[in-house]
């Protein structure tokens, strides 16, 4: 391995939900503080590590991820999912365990791994000390982290089997505790604050406590012995009331022997039998004056056992004072080994003690490296990892020693170079660019964003109130919005002061703790994420100052020529070139390179770029190559049920393939401008075209990466509200899910491998294929304007599926006309209807319900072509009705909208029956076909407002529905145009829909009517009934050829029979009155209407009109009684009006 690069995952806990866990102890109010950073450090862990559970076979993770808050009032356990068996269904979360009372220090709290036994299930003990005294003891279950665990044992019912809680010993009578470890579930040392050792001893994780002093009596004269007696007194034997016997690490070399370091740097040996010294203490390093000199550094731990060939060895890590530590490269540290016996005693050891040189590229007079852990790993060769760390900042070396002589051989460094370009924001970026790296980047978590917003709302001093219901991205708005309004500053500059605080957070959330050595990876427990070593890729050491490479010098060298500015303006520029010709590439080159390198530079960089030997192989190889076609992944056959990427692996391989694609990115900058500063010929224009087609991949690479869902099920939607979660990416489901090849890469955890296959094979090889997937994902997702924005350009517009496709984004995007154009034509559907490409969109597109009903539709097995072609116009008038319904449509007023799409459906319907009515041969499933075309023209015609195509349509029903369907249609049809003031319609001479069916329509008439419960709108319906009886049934308008007057007065007279009837019930509800008078006359006019229609019967006898009474019977009354009815209202009104 020549060098590590490493992976961040910011706040990997907040992807987990979590499991809030409360002690049976009383809780007291917490004091909240109003300083949002300070409570993000509160909430950031002090404390940390990783349980190794790979012994334990048949689990989900193989480690877990613990912390203690920097407030040490919490403790948090995180489960590292890195391969997960997702066909269970299972999934995980967090454990939070709130404590009422902070502990007393981060050395108080001690947390093991209990492997499966006879007794039981694995479990995680942990104890903890508090600020006053308590011993918490928690046996937490692997079980316990799955979600909607129905057992529910971390609850306060049931805290017998989980927790117990004891005082144990009188601290406060003697010292307090300094360091708890936990050697075995029933033991714990306890080192106190004046030196003194206690053992708590207990026989099962849960059980009462017996407590055990240590005595500093030995059987041996102590090696300091003569020391002691020739000082006068021992110096420096307290600082701020620690003793320097107080232990600061412990570890059990034997069955009952521990090995203890002091911090005046003596090991003792301790027997957990006999409470007592197993040999005299053993200084491990002494000052120039003979004094113990104290440790000066505080990492995660002093002590490691491993096995080397067939010894067990103790390795010492302890600061040094020595000549070599004040050299150029000293670190101030050693480590010092000791073999073990069997029983667990110490001897001196072969290997050599070893010093290792501080990293490279440190200014040691200003935030000096310490070593915060190290771990020793042997096996075929043995290897130290050390993590450096310096404030936040952290970096990994390894070294090798030799078989031989246990001397150190090599040095391998983590990438010192590795910056993402967000680490370099720019104000020059423009608002849309912020607001994807603080949403949908992954480079910062929900509480990164949630800190930098309250701080900044805070700050800006506007009021603006977060209701309970409003979205994260809302709040943001809100914000800058009001912000940008009153002090008159650009949104994009608020929105890069944001992006700066959340790059501050992020690097507080950086701060290492200790690590974990796997055998793919180095794990990192952060403040608040875990970073994870690997590999390098040959791009992200590329640029190293350990490189050789000429090339790599030059190009280092060219770049600290020009402004980080204009690197991004130059690249940008480039990038959007649409033809890379002499002409453009010369035009970018001055807009951004002229004047910025003198030409006598130019002279030397062209001069030392041509001493380059084999440049261009190696420029080639910078641009990198398409992935060789013929390459096969060992074992591609597709997963088995149950295979799977955990969260934690989803998270690192998407940030492991950001930070390579991030680093090349760099090294295409540099050698843009190397290449731009070139002499323009076909070579470098052929390698500028690469290089643009290179920056371009990867701008829609990181596009997809920064698209995700708001979860990862089939329904979830685009996450536009809160901050967005990589691991549910539209990557994960249209790109890995479907190559078997990138998947098996992941699944080896081949990462560069599966980069270099993911950016040169699936995007660029298959590129096509590659960008239709996302486009099918999206499309399914019902994300249509997504597409338009971002893919549809980039779609090869040639291909048939393509533009399927883009019609099917214009009706998502709710663009009628630009659907229509292109679905109008039937060869679009031709060019499509295959079996490869039909399943293709339809196991694509399978959970947008109105286009997965579409596609069936058209791709039906019909053998007959008019058939096929006419259904397929008849899915497209359907799913164009069934859009112009729509909620959200309706929602939106977009009433103009709806209506093009309801136009659209008509023209799609008329097509489709053209193609039935023109087909040779007819039979009844034809007939069949042709009936439901027009009942859905009928139906759409009507939405639409377009009436004669409504009566066209059913006059054509006439023949071919049943009367009870039909009255059904004229029904509709009649009160539509009741509804749209368009009644006229049924009197106009050339309708002989209406005269034909006259008895029909009068039904319907005198039905609504007598149905309608609002009176004003039945008294409508009664004059409508008036008027069709009269003048319906009659081709002429002479007065003289009048239908049935009979019968047209006598519809007014159910009207005034009605009224009559309900007149005593309307007066005692109506708020009104003046309305009910206005009925009163109404019934007067119609006396009138009635009386003189029925004088026009020259006969008396022919003066008379069926009278309905109060009992639903049937009677006539003659012109007579009518006219003293009409007196009778005439005088009943003058009394109203008096």
């Amino acid at each position: 391995m020549s060098s590590f690069s490493h992976s961040d995952i910011v706040g990997y806990s907040t992807h987990l939900a979590s499991k809030h866990v409360k002690l049976p102890l009383k809780y007291h109010q917490a004091e909240v503080s109003s300083d949002w950073a300070d409570k993000f450090r509160n909430n950031a862990s002090c404390f940390g590590g990783f349980l190794d559970l790979s012994l334990q076979d048949g689990n989900f993770f193989s480690s877990l991820q613990y912390s203690v808050s920097n407030d040490l009032m919490t403790v948090q356990l995180s489960p590292v999912l890195n391969d997960e068996a997702t066909s269970l269904g299972v999934s995980f979360e967090n454990i939070v365990i709130h404590l009422p009372h902070p502990l007393i220090g981060k050395g108080t709290a001690t947390f093991q791994f209990v492997a499966q036994n006879l007794s039981g299930e694995p479990y995680v003990l942990i104890d903890l000390i508090d600020v006053n005294y308590l011993l918490i003891t928690l046996k937490i279950e692997l079980s316990d982290f799955l979600v909607g665990n129905s057992n529910h044992r971390l609850s306060l019912d049931t805290f017998n089997d989980w927790v117990n809680i004891s005082v144990p010993y009188s601290f406060e009578l003697r010292s307090a505790p300094f360091l708890m470890k936990g050697l075995n579930p029933e033991n714990l040392v306890v080192s106190m604050k004046d030196g003194g050792l206690l053992h708590f001893k207990r026989n099962s994780p849960l059980a009462t406590i017996d407590i055990f002093n240590f005595s500093e009596a030995v059987p041996l004269v102590s090696f300091n012995f003569m020391n002691g007696l020739l000082r006068s007194s021992k110096v420096d034997s307290f600082n701020d009331g620690v003793s320097a016997n107080a232990v600061v690490d412990i570890i059990q070399t034997g069955a009952s022997e521990f090995a203890a370091l002091s911090i005046d740097k003596h090991i003792k040996l301790w027997s957990l039998s006999s409470h007592k010294q197993v040999h005299s203490a053993l200084p491990l390093d002494k000052s120039d004056s003979g004094s113990s000199v104290w440790l000066t550094s505080v990492p995660a731990k002093y002590f490691q056992i491993y096995e080397y060939g067939s010894k067990r060895i103790l390795a010492v890590l302890h600061t040094i004072e020595s000549s070599h530590s004040k050299s150029s490269n000293g670190s101030g540290y050693e480590f010092r080994s000791f073999d073990l016996s069997e029983e667990g005693h110490l001897f001196k050891s072969e290997l050599p003690s070893f010093t290792p040189d501080i990293p490279l590229k440190v200014d040691s007079n200003s935030n000096p490296f310490k070593i915060q852990d190290f771990q020793f790993v042997s096996g075929d060769e043995l290897s130290c990892f050390i993590l450096w760390k310096s404030n936040t900042y952290s970096v990994l070396t390894r070294h090798k020693f030799s078989d031989l002589t246990g001397v150190a051989t090599s040095v391998t460094h983590s990438v010192s170079n590795q910056e993402f370009p967000h680490l370099e924001l720019s104000s020059h970026f423009d608002k849309e660019y912020l607001k994807e790296l603080i949403f949908d980047s992954g480079y910062y978590d929900d509480e990164i964003v949630k800190t930098a917003l309250n701080i900044f709302k805070d700050k800006s001093g506007v009021t603006v109130n977060f209701t309970s219901n409003s979205t994260l991205r809302h709040n943001f708005r809100q914000v800058i919005d009001a912000t940008s309004q009153s002090a008159g500053i650009s949104e994009s500059s608020l929105w890069y002061k944001i992006a700066l605080m959340c790059d501050e957070f992020r690097k507080l959330s950086q701060e290492a703790t200790s690590i974990l050595v796997t055998p793919d990876m180095v794990l990192v427990s952060q403040a608040h994420g875990v970073r994870v070593f690997r590999e390098a890729h040959f791009f992200e050491s590329y640029l190293e100052p350990t490189n050789n490479s000429g090339l790599s010098k030059l190009l280092n060298a060219v770049s600290t020529k020009i402004s980080v500015n204009t690197h991004k303006r130059l690249a940008r520029d480039f990038s959007r070139l649409s033809n890379v010709d002499v002409e453009s590439v010369s035009k970018v080159a001055s807009d951004h390179l002229s004047g910025k390198i003198a030409d006598d530079e130019i002279s030397a960089i062209m001069d030392e770029l041509a001493s380059i030997p084999d440049v261009v192989d190696e420029i080639k190889l910078l641009l990198g190559n398409d992935f060789s076609a013929d390459f096969v992944v060992d074992d591609v056959s597709p997963f088995k049920s149950g295979e799977g990427f955990g969260l934690f692996a989803k998270l690192l391989s998407v940030d492991i393939f950001k930070s390579i694609k991030c680093a090349h990115e760099r090294i295409l900058h540099d050698l843009l401008i190397l290449l731009l500063l070139c002499e323009m010929n076909d070579d470098i224009l052929e390698f500028l075209k690469t290089l643009v087609r290179r920056l371009s991949r990867y701008e829609i690479i990181e596009e997809v990466f920064n698209i995700s869902f708001e979860g990862s099920g089939a329904e979830s939607s685009i996450e536009t509200r809160g901050v967005s979660h990589i691991e549910n990416s539209v990557y994960w489901v249209a790109v890995v899910k479907k190559s078997t090849g990138l998947m098996r890469l992941l699944s080896k955890k081949d990462y560069n491998m599966a980069f270099d296959f993911y950016c040169d094979y699936a995007v660029g090889t298959c590129y096509d294929e590659y960008i239709l997937d996302v486009v099918l994902e999206l499309i399914n997702k019902n994300e249509g304007d997504l597409v338009l924005r971002k893919f549809i350009s980039r779609l090869d517009s040639i291909a048939p599926i393509n533009r399927f496709l883009t019609g099917l984004v214009h009706f998502l995007t709710n663009s009628p006309q630009k659907f229509f154009d292109i679905f109008v034509d039937y060869s679009t559907f031709e060019a499509v209807n295959n079996k490869e490409t039909s399943v293709r969109l339809l196991k694509g597109i399978s959970t947008n319900a109105k286009l997965k009903d579409f596609l069936s539709s058209i791709f039906s097995a019909e053998s007959n072509d008019s058939v096929l072609k006419s259904k397929y116009y008849h899915a497209l008038s359907k799913i164009c009705s069934s859009q112009a319904q729509d909620a959200d449509l309706k929602l939106s007023n977009e009433s103009e909208t709806q209506g093009q799409f309801l136009k659209k459906s008509l023209e799609f319907q008329k097509m489709a029956i053209s193609i039935l009515e023109q087909a040779t041969y007819q039979d009844d499933s034809l007939t069949r076909l042709v009936t439901q075309y027009y009942h859905d023209l009928f139906n759409d015609a009507l939405e639409v407002t377009e009436y004669e195509e409504a009566i066209a349509s059913l006059d054509k029903l006439d023949n071919f529905l049943s009367r009870n369907e039909f009255r059904v249609c004229f029904t509709k049809l009649v009160r539509t145009l009741i509804t749209h003031h368009e009644i006229n319609r049924l009197f106009g001479q050339t309708n002989e829909l209406f005269t034909r069916n006259y008895l029909l329509v009068d039904s319907i008439l005198l039905e609504l009517a007598n149905e309608d419960l609002i009176l004003s709108n039945a008294l409508k319906c009664y004059e409508f009934l008036y008027s069709w009886r009269l003048f319906g049934g009659s081709q002429s308008s002479d007065v003289n050829h009048l239908g049935d007057k009979r019968g047209a007065v006598e519809a007014l007279y159910i009207f005034i029979t009605r009224f009559r009837m309900e007149q005593d019930n309307l007066g005692s509800v109506s708020d009104d009155i003046e309305d009910f008078k206005q009925f009163k006359l109404k019934v007067l006019e119609l006396y009138m209407i009635i009386l003189n229609c029925l004088k026009t019967f020259k006969n008396e006898d022919d003066q008379w009109l069926i009278k309905r009474d109060t009992s639903r019977g049937v009677g006539y009354v003659k012109l007579r009684e009518l006219n003293l009815e009409y007196l009778q209202w005439l005088k009943e009104l003058e009394m109203d009006l008096s």
